[in-house]
């Protein structure tokens, strides 16, 4: 459900680096939403946070309303100049942070998180 291995341990690092609400935190591919319901559910402070992904992959974790749709694995979300943090959760491609990097830097952007095996990217 999550490429990522979802621990408790993973769960209070992200916590622990993630901005709270009113800050806006998007998790750019969420996939199914598992680990963004998790961390929505673990918080302990209230958490602004929303999944990105494409309109054909099923949300089968994330509540609806948390859920922003794109039409494509190539697309960016106009939120994003708006967000405090940016979470990648094994993306396929480096260049999809990329391109939200040059075509929102100029936002409020303040933190990346970026969890992956280091060795698929230089």
């Amino acid at each position: 459900e999550c490429c990522a291995h979802v621990s408790p341990r993973l769960i209070t690092t992200l916590l622990a680096k993630l901005p709270v609400a009113p800050a806006l935190v998007l998790s750019i591919g969420c996939g199914q939403g598992f680990l963004e319901e998790a961390l929505l559910r673990a918080s302990q402070a209230e958490l602004n946070l929303y999944g990105v992904e494409v309109e054909t992959c099923p949300n089968k974790f994330l509540r609806g309303e948390r859920l922003l749709r794109v039409p494509n694995t190539f697309a960016l979300h106009a939120d994003a100049i708006l967000a405090d943090a940016w979470m990648f959760i094994y993306p396929r491609s480096i260049s999809l942070l990329e391109r939200y990097l040059s075509v929102f830097v100029r936002g409020v952007l303040d933190s990346v998180i970026w969890l992956g095996p280091s060795e698929e990217f230089p």
